[in-house]
């Protein structure tokens, strides 16, 4: 069943509106800023006393340089075979290049000199490994057979050479030998003079130098000579050599006839 609400109620009323709140009271305006006091104050970064000043370059030397001295007197007089000579030179032009100073050229010269001393000394010891038939003063040690390009004085002649001579057998003086080299020379004439030239030419000399080598007058020596001489064809070939011996009258010789005086009779 339905019912009906009783309508006995006093009506109510609609509510209030919604009231602002009243405004804030005011507050009162900021101060103005105020400026810091002085010890607050940013302050200018101060600058330091003045650095010392960096010390300059040494002074340029002016002298010679006492390694270059060195360098040069090492290089001319072989010391150690001219080693030294550059190594006083290297350090001498990197002491002239820091400190200045003189020597640059003496500093050159010694190490020249000593490369040339060295090479010397090189070549020297290659000859003497690719020539062992000889000691270090040039005698032959071993019969052996060397051209005429080759022969030197003093060499002892084993044998007599046969037909043509293009080298001769030599062996140690001290052993019996047929003759021994006194003389040796090189004739320089652009073309071949001719056989009788060439024969006078090598008789001249060979009678000439012969007393010398045995410290004798001449033509009381008691020697026979023996030459070899170009002919047209070794000419050609470019062996133009001379070559004198000295050979005693009768027998051999033994040892070395250079300034022993006349031969023994």
């Amino acid at each position: 069943m339905m019912r009906r609400m009783s309508q006995d109620w006093p009506p109510q009323a609609p509510p209030p509106p919604w009231q602002q709140a009243p405004p804030p009271p005011s507050w009162p305006p900021p101060p103005p800023p105020q400026a810091p006091p002085a010890w607050q104050q940013p302050q200018p970064w101060q600058q330091g006393p003045p650095a010392y000043p960096y010390p300059g370059p040494p002074p340029q030397r002016t002298g010679t340089d006492g390694f270059a001295i060195t360098s040069l007197i090492f290089g001319i007089l072989p010391c150690l075979g001219g080693l030294l000579g550059v190594i006083f030179g290297f350090v001498a032009l990197s002491r002239i290049k820091r400190r200045g100073g003189g020597g640059h050229g003496m500093a050159i010269t010694g190490i020249v000199f000593g490369f040339l001393w060295m090479l010397a000394i090189a070549g020297l010891a290659v000859t003497g490994a690719l020539n062992p038939t000889r000691d270090s003063g040039g005698r032959v040690k071993t019969k052996t057979f060397v051209t005429l390009s080759e022969v030197r004085v003093g060499d002892c002649v084993a044998e007599k050479p046969p037909g043509e001579v293009s080298g001769l057998t030599v062996k140690p003086c001290v052993q019996p030998h047929l003759a021994e080299v006194y003389y040796v020379t090189t004739m320089h004439d652009a073309s071949y003079p001719g056989d009788q030239a060439v024969d006078d030419f090598a008789v001249a000399r060979c009678r000439q130098q012969l007393p010398i080598y045995v410290d004798a007058t001449p033509d009381h020596t008691g020697y026979d000579i023996y030459y070899v001489q170009p002919t047209r064809t070794s000419w050609a070939g470019g062996n133009r050599v001379v070559v004198c011996m000295l050979r005693k009258q009768s027998g051999q010789l033994t040892g070395s006839a250079k300034g022993a005086g006349p031969a023994p009779s």
